[in-house]
């Protein structure tokens, strides 16, 4: 699946409504944008990033491990 959108003057993006619904962002929840290793970003929610750290953790993996 691939969505376009334009960016406005003032860097505002609309997320599609299909994504929006399947992430279940709503008006005045808060996004966050993660760089993969790779140079390209995630677009998550605080609260799934939250649950993948709380896992990597559980599983060993440190998050503040210098590369």
């Amino acid at each position: 699946m691939l969505h376009v959108r334009p960016i406005s003057g003032n860097g505002v993006v609309t997320i599609p409504k299909e994504i929006r619904e399947e992430m279940n962002i709503k008006p005045g929840d808060q996004i966050a944008f993660v760089k993969l290793d790779t140079g390209q970003y995630i677009l998550t929610t605080p609260d799934s990033l939250k649950n993948t750290l709380m896992v990597d953790h559980k599983a060993g993996y440190s998050v503040d491990k210098k590369q």
